[in-house]
């Protein structure tokens, strides 16, 4: 007996659903084979037969079983429509280092399903969507994602044929569907630990982008923010803005006589370099200044001081986005999905002496 497991948020049907796909996919329901009758496989989920029904009418939407009357219902012998993702990146193949645990965990994830998948810039979305909409034998699904700008007129053009669109770690646009990070609670959590710890003056510094939106300008907003609710005055408030050598920015924040004794960093680039910075120029981490990144990439816990910072899975976050993709494209309701996901803060030397993982 294989009962569905209730703490799932999505529809008992839809699991249901889901397990028979798997075992379809497998080969355990061979093509053409009968599947057993209602009754039966109510008994084997613990599930009604009007829940049976449904999960049964949702893989025959799918084209991957028909009914025949009188005799039962059957494995389709083409095992529904060939499944691809479209998998879009800011500028396509050329990805961004840190970014490569996010496309390898959705190309894994997406390849376990048995989808197809490619790979494309922004630029060249609409002639991929072109392309799907002329092939009907095709099902597809467009997965953003990081991308700093958005073409509307693109994922128009997807939701008007049918193919959903999920944006990761994008701008969270009015209705359309994207799953985010919770870039505010990460900040919030960054802020009250180091304001806890008794630090008063402090540097946010961000990261140069040309995009009207970006991850970085959030946290870095998020982190102004949070410091303004806690009454932090203005004066003992500084920001600056750099590229991935910040050294011109962290002589003049460290120049006057109330130097910042924390710095709060958009991201892990910007804290290793300013480690680097603060060692050169007799600065003693944490005594002096206690310093915070954002992703905990794999050089964040070898630093010196290792760093404390926001840890993003990037493989895992990925392989979600491709998940949660798949259920969209099975998902004859359409129902929109807006998700926010909460990070964590990984405390370590650069903020608090000595620590332990």
């Amino acid at each position: 007996m294989s009962f569905v497991e209730r703490k799932d948020h999505s529809p008992i049907y839809c699991q249901i659903a889901e397990t028979l796909r798997g075992k379809i996919f497998s080969g355990e329901y061979a093509a053409l084979s009968r599947l057993p009758a209602e009754n039966v496989l109510g008994e084997l989920h613990g599930a009604s037969r009007i829940t049976i029904r449904s999960a049964l009418k949702k893989l025959e939407t799918e084209g991957l079983i028909h009914r025949v009357n009188g005799k039962g219902t059957f494995v389709s012998e083409l095992k529904g429509k060939q499944r691809q993702i479209i998998l879009v990146l800011e500028n396509g193949p050329d990805v961004e280092r840190h970014l490569h645990g996010l496309v390898m965990g959705a190309l894994t994830q997406a390849q376990g399903d048995g989808f197809s998948v490619l790979v494309a810039s922004r630029a060249q979305l609409r002639g991929f969507l072109e392309e799907a909409v002329g092939c009907p034998s095709r099902q597809t699904g467009v997965l953003l994602l990081r991308c700093r700008e958005l073409n509307a007129d693109d994922l128009d053009f997807a939701g008007k044929h049918g193919i959903p669109c999920l944006l990761e770690g994008c701008e969270r646009l009015r209705g359309r569907d994207w799953m985010a990070v919770d870039n505010a609670d990460a900040m919030r959590q960054v802020v009250d630990h180091l304001h806890g710890l008794g630090r008063r003056r402090f540097a946010v510094f961000g990261m140069a982008t040309p995009f009207a939106w970006s991850s970085f300008k959030e946290r870095q907003e998020a982190a102004l923010a949070r410091l303004a609710e806690l009454g932090v005055p203005d004066g003992d408030v500084s920001t600056a803005v750099a590229d991935f050598q910040p050294r011109r920015q962290l002589a003049e924040l460290f120049a006057g006589c109330r130097k910042p004794d924390a710095l709060v960093c958009v991201n892990d680039t910007i804290a290793v370099q300013a480690l680097g910075w603060f060692a050169g120029n007799g600065l003693k981490v944490p005594e002096d200044v206690a310093v915070t990144g954002f992703d905990d990439s794999p050089v964040a816990a070898f630093t010196t001081p290792p760093l404390t910072t926001v840890r993003q899975n990037y493989y895992d976050t990925g392989g979600k986005a491709a998940a949660r993709l798949r259920s969209m494209m099975d998902d004859a309701d359409n129902r929109r999905v807006q998700i926010v996901r909460k990070l964590e803060l990984v405390v370590r030397e650069s903020t608090v002496g000595k620590m332990t993982e």
